[in-house]
């Protein structure tokens, strides 16, 4: 691969930590690097092993980044892989944080983040290629005590990342959310660490944890120079086409997390009886999976009209791309649900009060299971001689005759 055909990767937050060893990493391997950080002079190394440096705050406004996006696509004329790595940590208590210190870190860790991507959307759609890698954490799933506001701000980088593998899978694009463990960089000193200005006492968890983080900076198990090379080996891989929407990294981080969902497995399982049957009758969920790292659909199955679109299907006029081109195809399912005829929702109604099953409602008055659904769902009106049996049969207050009135009374309105 020559030096003119080799991937392009643009890194933000490389003054130091990973953001560094990934730049270093991605220069060994021959790829070309624009590294980015808020000071340049914090980028000489870098720019010594061959790396372009760029002064990036990707707080700035959206004009702002739009220009920046120009110029830094402007060095190379492209950019394949966008790594957004840039971000600190606020410690305290959820409690002890303020709004203006949680705003602080949603507007580096968060907007920053989707602002500065969405700054190289253009570039990458036009291209119909292209890679998003974000840096995120262990912590975004596992919720550490005493960085609750940095979690958080990561669950949310997960979910854009999530959304963003969808949305942009019709462009060839790919997105990705890495959450590391313990590295030893920089991230626990006091220079990337903002704790809170408020303390307060008794919160002794949280405390304990900032504590514990801070004795232990610079002793984190994980080596940084082998999480760089692994992360770049895993999303670099041209032969690669499909991302999983996330890659742990690190033994602690893979350890921790495979314990927490299977925790989290377990006890969806185990509260599954609360959770389930939930839906209006005859209406039933299936979750199709499709082929790995193109998610999935969800589908409705139900007793009344459906209708099954692409989800672009409405744009194809405006020059999007067919459904048929889509790597991910989302299924919505419209469900086209009349209002019941009155009749029909007095007998859901009294079938309801009886506790009968349908089954054996169908057997009182002869008819099939899913002839009494449809019509105590609404998806079939009732003749006057079904109406009256299924009355019957559920004892509507022991008045057949006020049955057949109410009937009457009805039926001009359904009709």
């Amino acid at each position: 691969m020559s030096s003119t055909d080799s991937p392009v990767f643009l890194i933000t937050g490389c003054s130091s930590g990973l953001g560094r060893e990934l730049a270093l990493t991605a220069l060994k391997s021959g790829y070309r690097v624009i590294a980015t950080a808020r000071r340049i002079e914090a980028l000489s190394l870098l720019e010594q092993h061959g790396a372009k440096v760029l002064t990036l705050d990707i707080t700035s406004s959206e004009t702002e980044l739009a220009k920046f996006a120009a110029s830094a696509i402007a060095i190379y004329g492209r950019v394949d892989y966008l790594v957004n790595n840039a971000g600190f940590l606020q410690g305290g208590a959820i409690e002890e944080v303020s709004p203006s210190e949680a705003l602080r870190q949603f507007n580096t860790n968060f907007f920053g983040l989707v602002n500065t991507t969405n700054a190289f959307l253009p570039h990458f759609r036009e291209r119909r290629s292209g890679t998003i890698v974000n840096i995120s954490s262990q912590g975004s799933s596992l919720g550490t005590p005493g960085g609750g506001i940095y979690c958080a701000s990561k669950a949310a980088v997960d979910a854009v990342s999530d959304t963003w593998a969808h949305e942009l899978a019709e462009y060839n694009i790919r997105s990705i959310s890495v959450q590391p463990g313990a590295f030893r960089t920089e991230v626990l000193k006091s220079t990337n660490v903002s704790l809170a200005a408020t303390f307060i006492e008794g919160y002794q968890l949280a405390h304990g944890v900032i504590d514990y983080m801070g004795k232990g900076a610079g002793l984190e198990p994980g080596d940084p120079t082998k999480a760089a090379e692994s992360i770049l080996e895993f999303v670099a891989d041209p032969k690669r086409k499909q991302l999983p929407l996330r890659f742990v990294v690190g033994d602690d981080a893979f350890a921790s997390l495979k314990a927490f969902y299977t925790q989290q497995l377990a006890d969806m399982e185990a509260t599954e009886q609360w959770s389930t049957g939930t839906n209006y009758p005859g209406i039933k969920f299936q979750l199709e999976h499709g082929e790995h790292g193109k998610g999935t659909t969800s589908r409705f199955e139900t007793i009344t009209a459906t209708a099954s679109i692409r989800i672009r299907s409405q744009y194809e006029n405006r020059g999007s791309p067919s459904s048929s081109s889509l790597s991910f195809n989302l299924l919505i399912q419209i469900q086209w649900l009349p209002t019941p005829p009155p009749q029909c929702s007095a007998l859901a109604a009294a079938k309801e009060r009886s506790g009968l099953s349908y089954t054996a409602i169908a057997g009182k008055i002869g008819k099939s299971e899913q002839h009494v659904i449809d019509i105590c769902t609404g998806a079939q009106k009732p003749t006057t001689e079904e109406f009256n049996a299924l009355a019957e049969a559920l004892d509507i207050q022991n008045q057949a005759r006020k049955s057949r009135r109410i009937y009457r009374d009805t039926e001009l309105t359904c009709r």
